[in-house]
């Protein structure tokens, strides 16, 4: 059997293009509610099951910079383990959202964390976990030498 169709090939179909995902956006001014989990360093020794946490929370506006929340997480620290020394570079920070991203993820920098809010853009209750382990005992060391004394 044979089709005598006639294409037409002069003008072609349109062809619509593809949107790029647009990245989900949190509402300005919305609450975030963080869920901090504190493991002092101590904990890391412990097997994965019996380590403890020290736990609360701290909510914040979407539209805080990374900057502000690194110093709101410092207060949070500092309230918890007190140590001597108050640096972020001192504790491993990561992050996960129930049912969004379940296994913790770094927040180390400014691209970091907004790949965290967007995230958190998915939920409906704008809550995420934070693990902050320490990474060592931060305590202040002064070495002292007693100097010896000559008798004459």
């Amino acid at each position: 059997m044979f089709c005598s169709c006639l294409l037409d090939t002069a003008t072609p179909a349109p062809v619509e293009p593809v949107a790029a995902p647009q990245p989900v956006a949190l509402a300005p001014k919305s609450i975030i509610t963080y869920n901090l989990a504190l493991f002092s360093a101590s904990e890391q020794t412990k097997e994965l099951k019996k380590r403890t946490s020290k736990n609360t929370f701290m909510k914040l506006s979407s539209d805080e910079p990374f900057d502000t929340w690194k110093a709101q997480l410092l207060v949070r620290i500092e309230k918890t383990f007190s140590p001597n020394m108050l640096d972020i570079s001192n504790y491993e920070v990561n992050f996960s959202v129930a049912r969004i991203s379940p296994s913790p993820m770094a927040v180390s920098s400014q691209d970091k964390y907004a790949d965290m809010l967007e995230r958190i853009a998915k939920r409906s209750d704008l809550t995420c976990t934070i693990y902050v382990q320490e990474l060592q005992a931060v305590t202040a060391k002064v070495n002292f030498q007693p100097h010896m004394v000559a008798n004459g």
